[in-house]
């Protein structure tokens, strides 16, 4: 902060103003013992931490869980308040950036490759980075008449699994709520901040899956221990305990398109799963067990180690699954995995 204090001097700023600018150490300067002596310990300890996420290369004599610490001493508040404090003001900024037409990835903190040396500066990055650029899909384009193709993938038997067309005309589409995504991901931030439980995140973000962005059901299967099957463990949604007791197969790479997306990392959405081209894929009681005629899944990966997949459906409501559904359902999936990378 020396160049603030040295403009503030020069322009004959009152004493009051250019205290608030001074460093601040609790083993120097006491501490805090009142509301007045407040704004010095903020604005020290708060640029510190600003510069400790934003410049990890510079040599610090504080790691930033201490002084996370220090601001919940100084404040009074409990650290996992202060945490989301910090979470919720650069999502603010994130928000202003996009609102004033500037680009918010200048806004994107560095993550280093080999886990940096101070690990929890490394996981609040990293949980920052992902509300500057891993919130939306670019390569998702919705036209006011029709959605043409999202992505063909290749199956790990070399086929094409998914060759999107045209969406089917809707009869009905379920409304997302954004309040509901909202703080679901709010949720979800603080609770990998906090390194909660991951089955407990994995519960919130299928929540979110359902009750946010509009999914009848969701679940996650996980692979076995043995790797020569997945089970579905957890789920949110209408009669889950029946889809969950259901999806529980062994690995059939050739002829099961489960098993491609759990070990070939993919992403895949079925518009009709009653079309020719899926029922040498799926089940051959599917669609009589589930009734999800329409439905999305995704992998779940911890780097090149296959974990599971997230599948969601509107087999309760047959409500069509509109591209924007595709996107949140995706956006919660990348959730997932950022609380696995962060452990």
């Amino acid at each position: 902060m020396k160049l603030p204090m040295a403009v503030f001097k020069k322009w004959k700023f009152p004493d009051t103003v250019i205290k608030t600018v001074e460093n601040y150490s609790k083993k120097n300067d006491g501490p805090v013992k009142d509301k007045t002596q407040l704004n010095r310990p903020l604005a020290s300890i708060s640029n510190r931490i600003i510069g400790t996420i934003y410049s990890p290369d510079t040599a610090k004599d504080q790691e930033y869980n201490e002084l996370i610490s220090d601001l919940s001493e100084a404040s009074g508040l409990e650290i996992d308040v202060v945490s989301t404090s910090l979470v919720d003001s650069f999502k603010i900024s994130c928000d202003l950036a996009e609102e004033y037409g500037l680009n918010k990835k200048a806004l994107t903190p560095k993550v280093s490759n080999d886990g940096g040396s101070d690990p929890a500066r490394e996981k609040i990055a990293m949980a920052l980075s992902f509300f500057v650029g891993g919130n939306k899909r670019e390569n998702l384009k919705e036209d006011e008449s029709e959605v043409g193709a999202l992505n063909t993938e290749e199956t790990t038997d070399g086929t094409n699994a998914v060759q999107q067309n045209k969406f089917h005309e809707p009869m009905c589409v379920k409304e997302r709520d954004p309040e509901v995504i909202i703080s679901t991901l709010n949720e979800i931030t603080n609770s990998i901040l906090l390194m909660s439980d991951i089955n407990s995140i994995f519960g919130k973000i299928l929540e979110g899956i359902n009750y946010g962005v509009g999914f009848d059901r969701a679940i996650l299967c996980f692979l076995s221990p043995d790797r020569k099957q997945y089970k579905a463990r957890l789920g949110s949604g209408t009669n889950i305990e029946k889809l969950k007791e259901y999806f529980s197969f062994e690995l059939d790479v050739k002829n099961d398109i489960f098993s491609q997306i759990l070990l070939g990392g993919k992403e895949v959405f079925v518009q009709d799963a009653e079309t020719e081209k899926w029922k040498h894929l799926l089940p051959k009681d599917f669609l009589l067990q589930t009734n999800a005629r329409l439905f999305v899944v995704a992998s779940l990966k911890l780097g090149d180690k296959p974990i599971g997949f997230f599948f969601a459906d509107t087999g309760t409501t047959q409500s069509n699954i509109s591209v924007n559904h595709f996107s949140g359902f995706i956006q919660f999936v990348s959730q997932a995995k950022l609380a696995l990378t962060a452990r």
